[in-house]
């Protein structure tokens, strides 16, 4: 208990109906350099035996806590919840179903401990596109095309954060864009704003094996460019640099082709509606950001075999360039809680 950790780090889980996963990670992390950290689980009112699993682990973990929502509030809204719950000094927020790779976790602990850093980003394989090994500012970062600050940080254990850059006026406008997905952006912005020191980790430290996106891909790219037109408001510089991930640079258009092909070609559900959403949505930032996604609308009208063709080709040439197996998300809904990580 004496380790200058524990005393600095909490770490904060969000899960819900997951309860398989959460054990398993539960399990797995009793034996990890954050075993000995204020450990508290968010239960967004889950309705298997997640309850169960909490007090199983309970037992075992030296400060372990539960808070459980009265009813399902969502990832983002579960989210926000951890952001309330946040009193240490540093504060990591996982979620039920990753994993973790500690080979190299004294890098962490030192980044942590000085106390020098507001932003730690520990990276995730096929996810991350920043400057390893580096220290730099906020502001600094986004105005580089190459890298992909904000979308790095929607995948929420990415980043250890020091707990004072939570502010009243973000955890607001989070609230209000709950129905985006994207509340915790709002936080990225507000880290850019207050010139937030980050130090890049050298080694990936989390494993993504999400399963379940719970949500249509067109969604999320609607979600995202919903937050950036609100950004745009008072600062423009931000919400292009967050246009830039989505839309610019080198990750366009790998990834609206990515979300357009697979909607299109799986998931078949309200795909003409988030077409003219993602149109209109886009329109909104500027003419030049809705003529780049007219092509990609043209594939939502494609017939569907030849969507789940091209897919299907793309899918070969990722697993051939990163040597992996794509992953077909499944149970995707509006919204909807199947599949939810959170």
């Amino acid at each position: 208990m004496n380790n200058p950790l524990n005393q600095k780090l909490e770490i904060i889980l969000v899960t819900y109906n997951r309860s398989r996963y959460l054990d398993e990670t539960l399990g797995k992390l009793q034996s990890s350099p954050i075993a000995g950290c204020k450990f508290t689980v968010i239960d967004n009112g889950s309705t298997d035996n997640t309850p169960a699993i909490c007090a199983k682990h309970g037992a075992v973990y030296p400060n372990f806590h539960v808070r459980r929502n009265p009813f399902n509030v969502g990832i983002s809204g579960n989210y926000l919840r951890a952001l309330e719950t946040a009193a240490s000094e540093y504060t990591w927020i996982i979620c039920d179903d990753d994993d973790f790779d500690f080979t190299h976790f004294d890098e962490i602990t030192e980044a942590v401990t000085c106390g020098k850093y507001d932003i730690v980003s520990v990276g995730v394989p096929n996810h991350s596109v920043l400057p390893r090994g580096t220290t730099i500012r906020a502001p600094d970062l986004i105005k580089d095309p190459r890298y992909n600050f904000f979308y790095t940080g929607s995948f929420i254990p990415c980043t250890i954060f020091r707990t004072s850059l939570i502010q009243a006026e973000m955890m607001l406008k989070g609230y209000y864009n709950i129905h985006t997905i994207f509340s915790n952006l709002f936080f990225f912005v507000y880290a850019v704003r207050q010139n937030a020191l980050i130090y890049i980790t050298k080694y990936d430290y989390i494993i993504n094996r999400q399963e379940n996106i719970g949500y249509r891909p067109l969604h999320l790219v609607i979600g995202w460019i919903m937050v950036a037109n609100q950004v745009k408001q008072t600062d423009p510089w931000i919400a292009r640099a967050m246009m830039g991930e989505m839309l610019g640079g080198p990750f366009y258009p790998k990834k609206i082709a990515q979300f357009a092909l697979f909607q299109r070609g799986f998931v078949n559900k309200n795909t003409y509606h988030d077409g003219l959403c993602l149109m209109i949505e886009c329109f909104k930032f500027g003419p030049l950001w809705w003529a780049k996604v007219v092509p990609f609308v043209f594939i939502i009208y494609l017939p569907s075999f030849i969507s789940r063709f091209l897919w299907g080709q793309a899918e070969k040439m990722v697993e051939r360039k990163e040597g992996r197996k794509v992953k077909r998300p499944s149970n995707i809904e509006f919204g909807g809680e199947k599949g939810n990580r959170g």
